[in-house]
């Protein structure tokens, strides 16, 4: 295994785990090296060669020795390695969320590109939000919204399938809601569901579904909130999540869309004038 990973340089015992300089933060990210952050730890200790998994503390990049070998390391050794990689993607990701290695940026995909153009979404917000498109691996053709906390930790990612245009979410153990460090505290903050909705909307805190966590709540705490919900979400819902915020909020105001306005994104892009006219009723009414 050393001799497949020679590329990455010297190495450091911590703990009994194997610890490189992370290939990803010394070439592709800038950050300082010699600290040793690549860890890699034995999952399976039955199987040697399946069994070993890498992840950076810095930078959060993490999978399979397969992975690593075949990126940074010979990859001449790296088929003596390969396992399940959707089972080793998934077991990973529960643990730590890392962004795909194969990205690149939405522009050079005109498709993609275009499509984000229709949801409403500008080059300042796709550079903004760091979106990307994912052209090969386990997530090819998927478009990838990242969130990081104010500690620049990767902490959400959500996936699109650019084909079949159905999502998935993966949420970090210090996930609180989606692009926190885009919103501003001291204004009226919209509360909207799927991540189209949020990047549309100025300040906005993007459930990614329906459900309130403690978290969010906590987040949330003497705050003005404008929740916005489709209108296919039921009044006992509503009413459940009006008394969340009310218990922690300064002021809770709410926005039911119609069944003719589809979804908050939709909405938005039709009637974006009257949309930004109807919001700022809104923020009149803050307290803030």
């Amino acid at each position: 295994m050393l001799r497949a990973l020679k590329p990455l340089g010297d190495y450091q015992m911590k703990g009994g785990q194997l610890c490189f300089n992370c290939p990803r933060c010394e070439k592709e990210l800038k950050n300082p090296i010699n600290k040793y952050n690549l860890e890699l730890g034995n999952k399976n200790k039955n199987s040697v060669q399946t069994g070993f998994i890498y992840h950076c503390w810095a930078c959060g990049i993490s999978g399979s020795l397969y992975t690593l070998i075949k990126q940074y390391g010979y990859v001449d050794f790296a088929p003596l390695f390969k396992s399940d990689k959707k089972a080793n993607y998934e077991e990973v990701q529960q643990k730590h969320i890392s962004l795909p290695l194969e990205l690149a940026n939405v522009y050079n995909y005109t498709e993609v590109y275009n499509y984000l153009k229709k949801r409403g979404l500008t080059k300042e917000i796709i550079k903004e939000r760091e979106i990307k498109y994912c052209y090969d691996g386990y997530f090819k053709n998927n478009i990838i919204f990242p969130s990081y906390n104010s500690d620049g930790r990767l902490t959400a990612v959500v996936i699109q399938n650019f084909t079949t245009k159905k999502y998935r979410k993966f949420l970090d153990t210090e996930f609180v809601c989606f692009y926190e460090t885009f919103i501003n505290k001291k204004s009226l903050i919209v509360i909207t569901e799927g991540a189209f909705d949020g990047l549309v909307v100025p300040n906005s805190l993007i459930l990614l579904g329906t459900e309130i966590s403690d978290k969010i709540l906590d987040f949330l705490t003497h705050t003005d909130v404008l929740l916005i919900l489709d209108a296919d979400v039921n009044k006992d819902l509503i009413d459940k999540k009006v008394t969340q915020l009310k218990s922690v909020c300064n002021s809770v105001q709410t926005m039911i869309l119609t069944t003719e306005q589809d979804d908050v994104n939709y909405f938005y892009v039709k009637n974006t004038n009257f949309f930004k006219r109807k919001l700022s009723s809104y923020y009149k009414q803050s307290t803030i």
